[in-house]
Order: C-alpha cells, then sequence, then structure tokens
C-alpha cells in the first residue's frame, strides 16, 4: 500500500500540520492483520522532516471489539511510540465504514530525550469513503488528553484536538 495524508490540528498554543507519504506492507492470517511500513514526515510548521519505521498489528477475534497494537520508531529523535487501543467497524453504507476507537500511548524517547512512559490517551474517529477497491478517503477527528509526563512538561496545558484528511491507494 502506498498512502499520503495531511493532518493539522491547534489549540491555544500550538498550531501544528504533518503531511505523511508512506508505503506498507500487510496481511492477515485469521483473526491477526499485520503491517510493516516506512513513513515519510514533513513538518510544514516548523520546517522539520523526519523518516519513521513502524509495525502493526490488530486482532479480530472478539465479536465488537477490535485490539490494536502499533509501535513507531523514528530516526530524526532516535526513539520509539508505543500504542495500544480498542476500535469497531460500523458499516453506514455500501461504500462508507465509521470506526471509533480509544487509546493510550506510551513515549520511550520518541517526543524528546527526557520522554520515557505514559504520554496521552486518544479518543476518536475515522470516516472512510470507499470510491474503488484500491482508493478511500478517511477523514479523521481525534481528541488527546495529556498523560502525567506531558502535563508536567506543559504545566497542564497538554490536551489538543486533530482533524486531517487521508488519501490511500492500494496498489
Amino acid at each position: 500500500m502506498i498512502g499520503a495524508a495531511y493532518g493539522e490540528a491547534s489549540n491555544d498554543a500550538v498550531d501544528y500540520d504533518e503531511l505523511n507519504v508512506s508505503i506498507a506492507f500487510s496481511r492477515q492470517v485469521g483473526d491477526l492483520w499485520y503491517s510493516l511500513n516506512y513513513t515519510r514526515l514533513e513538518f510544514y510548521a516548523d520546517n522539520q522532516s523526519d523518516n519513521e519505521l513502524g509495525g502493526f498489528a490488530s486482532w479480530e477475534g472478539f465479536e465488537h471489539v477490535i485490539l490494536t497494537f502499533e509501535v513507531v520508531y523514528s530516526s530524526q529523535a532516535d526513539g520509539s511510540f508505543l500504542q495500544l487501543g480498542v476500535t469497531n467497524e460500523y458499516k453506514l453504507s455500501r461504500d462508507l465504514m465509521l470506526s471509533p476507537y480509544a487509546k493510550i500511548d506510551f513515549d520511550f524517547g520518541y517526543a524528546s530525550e527526557r520522554s520515557e512512559g505514559h504520554n496521552h490517551y486518544a479518543l476518536g474517529a475515522n470516516l472512510r469513503y470507499q470510491f474503488t477497491q484500491n482508493i478511500s478517503v478517511i477523514s479523521m477527528a481525534e481528541y488527546n488528553i495529556g498523560g502525567s509526563y506531558l502535563k508536567d512538561l506543559n504545566d497542564n496545558q497538554s490536551d489538543q484536538a486533530w482533524a486531517g484528511l487521508h488519501l490511500n491507494v492500494i496498489f
């Protein structure tokens, strides 16, 4: 899969935008789905970039819940980020799918050399429209609740809202 995504967020103190271009290899074995990927990131507001290697797995063994696991390594930070989550998919029409989710994230030197441990909780939803078998657009909205590390670092000003639009093309 090759994909591109653009997202932006803002709060009272920070404006943020990001473009991701990714290539991924994915497979499914029974109830387990996994993916390995490379992503190039461009941060326009900060005039910076990064290269990331990642892995993702989901397990669909329960009827109403999908468990997710994701790990990302950043070459710029020389650190990693771990995410555990629960989600589900609801088919709204033949081509439209809603996926609400909740996640907990842990930082191991990804955001900074001092970052270790619980980073934040995330509550959000993806809305995917499938144009063809190989092309889809995903809109996303997410609210992040800062963990203890972020609250200490930012004087309790660590919550953020995110919105984005992703174009996915599968080859």
